[in-house]
């Protein structure tokens, strides 16, 4: 029944892609334990899921009204820069935090994640680093994939010292059981009553908090790359990631009712693709292809050009 539900979750995963949303998107992950809690006070079972349904309905139209409203576009466009800034540094902060508390994953894999932590610092961060993409063309492909070669060392790693398990493959084709998921859905079980959708009120309000936050992470990860690719126009339209967002949520609450429920951004995988973006972009221009090509090179940084002016990469203007 697991891989019913994930079959539904795939189809709203593809929704913003075929929607124009340029965003991964994801769970709303952070609101999970918020979730949880809500749901202990209802006996598993029937009642749980009646009132996961009103809580990812409320969701939904919380999503909904913002989106047709364009009030969501507006609340992302009025919120200072310093403001933003702290929901950026309060998101990276809390995603450290969730690991290096009691019950998170670093007491358990602390090997991997550390190394693999230290790798992505310095393939992102690092001088020396940067220098060597310079002068290799085994360094710039590897800065190309921004945070995934530190996660990759770190799964190697993982299994290496049993950190993690060696996982039981298992071919063969299996079958979603829609049909026992059915029974589970709200149309078999009965919907909630209005007493459930006013207890489910304030979760679903922090959730949209939570998920607010993600969509300024979102909005400022792509602005970040947007004036590297001139060559492109990304149109980041926060009220059709609304209304994306709150078809998702209506998709789940009435066919899959999920905990993690539907976010905006998977935010891992947005700034794994926009780092590798951004890179390739600074490294490897169209002209800079062209001249790499013809067997040009460029000259030392000039000081006439924007590009000379922002990077210390190839210039990929005619100043050679």
């Amino acid at each position: 029944m697991a891989l019913a539900y994930v079959v539904v979750c795939g189809i709203g995963f593809m929704l913003p892609a075929m929607m124009g949303v340029p965003f991964v998107p994801g769970w709303i992950t952070a609101a999970i334990p918020v979730v949880v809690l809500f749901l202990d006070d209802f006996e598993p079972g029937v009642e749980a899921i009646q009132a996961l349904f009103a809580l990812q309905f409320l969701v939904f139209l919380i999503f909904l009204i913002l989106g047709v409203t364009r009030l969501g576009s507006t609340l992302v466009n009025i919120i200072p820069r310093s403001m933003k800034g702290g929901i950026i540094i309060g998101a990276g902060v809390a995603a450290i935090i969730g690991e290096i508390e009691e019950g998170g994953r670093l007491a358990e894999t602390p090997i991997s994640l550390i190394l693999g932590g230290l790798i992505c610092a310095y393939l992102m961060f690092s001088i020396s680093f940067k220098q060597l993409v310079e002068k290799s063309d085994l360094a710039r492909k590897i800065a190309n994939y921004g945070i995934v070669p530190g996660m990759v060392v770190a799964i190697i790693v993982g299994f290496l010292v049993k950190e993690y398990p060696f996982p039981d493959v298992e071919f063969g084709i299996t079958q979603p059981a829609f049909a026992e998921m059915w029974g589970y859905l709200p149309f078999m079980v009965g919907f909630p009553g209005l007493d459930i959708f006013m207890l489910a009120i304030p979760t679903a309000l922090i959730a949209y908090i939570i998920a607010f936050g993600d969509i300024i992470v979102g909005k400022t990860l792509l602005d970040r790359a947007d004036h590297l690719r001139q060559d492109e126009k990304i149109e980041t339209d926060i009220d059709r990631v609304h209304l994306v967002t709150a078809i998702r949520n209506a998709l789940h609450a009435f066919f899959a009712p999920y905990p993690g429920l539907a976010g905006p951004i998977w935010t891992a995988v947005a700034a794994t693709t926009e780092s590798a973006t951004s890179t390739a972009a600074r490294l490897w221009s169209p002209s800079t292809a062209a001249r790499a090509r013809s067997g040009l090179r460029a000259s030392s940084p000039c000081s006439s050009c924007r590009w000379c002016r922002s990077s210390s990469q190839c210039c990929p203007s005619p100043c050679l």
